[in-house]
């Protein structure tokens, strides 16, 4: 009887874990995509006259 609810958690926490990893994995490809549509561009330094 322990087994059956022993390996039901695991189920459950394998579906939780698999879900946090996609979830991770889309948002790191949106980061990657928002970094190539608006790459960082370095901004001018001031000139020391002002």
């Amino acid at each position: 009887m322990e087994t059956t609810t022993f390996f039901a958690a695991l189920k459950i926490m394998g579906i939780g874990m698999t879900g946090i990893f996609v979830f991770m994995l889309l948002f790191g490809v949106i980061i990657f995509a928002l970094h190539k549509i608006f790459p960082f561009k370095e901004e001018p330094e001031p000139d020391e006259k002002g």
